[in-house]
């Protein structure tokens, strides 16, 4: 039976609880984000923030408790079908070293849409609207300008 999204949480944690080695990271925590809700987590560091989102994207497990991504139980799901749920349902932006070093910005944007068989038409259609470049659209994705672009770390 097929479960009706909009009525269901987006992310959801349930009495989730974790810790690394004796560090207890996170405690009964319950937290319930709807499709389109946005929040934003802040902390110092080691307070629980990046383990939020890793067990958000299936790459921890809690200890106790459950994380749901669009009512599934993520640790119901195989290794399979986890991919599935991070190609589909989610992405992240790595603050360090994320971008392809020697490619060009367009083609760093390309990558993950050619990864998942997106068209070379809608490919070149979202890369273009993601870079801002829309009134340069005569110039084709293997333009390489004679200058480097440098990004923040926390921009890239």
């Amino acid at each position: 039976m097929e479960m009706d999204i909009k009525n269901i949480p987006a992310i959801e944690y349930r009495n989730v609880s974790l810790s690394f080695d004796e560090k207890q990271v996170l405690t009964n925590v319950n937290l319930s984000l709807q499709r389109g809700e946005m929040i934003f987590i802040t902390g110092v560091s080691g307070s629980g923030k990046s383990v939020l989102l890793r067990l958000a994207i299936g790459l921890e497990r809690p200890d106790t408790g459950q994380v749901f991504i669009d009512g599934r139980d993520l640790a119901a799901l195989d290794e399979a079908e986890l991919l599935d749920v991070r190609s589909r349902h989610m992405g992240m932006v790595f603050q360090e070293d994320s971008l392809f070093t020697g490619i060009t910005a367009y083609n760093n944007v390309a990558y993950r849409l050619t990864e998942h068989g997106v068209s070379e038409e809608e490919t070149d259609k979202a890369c273009w609207k993601y870079l801002g470049l829309s009134a340069w659209r005569m110039i084709r994705k293997n333009f390489r300008p004679s200058y480097q672009v440098v990004c923040a770390a926390g921009s890239k």
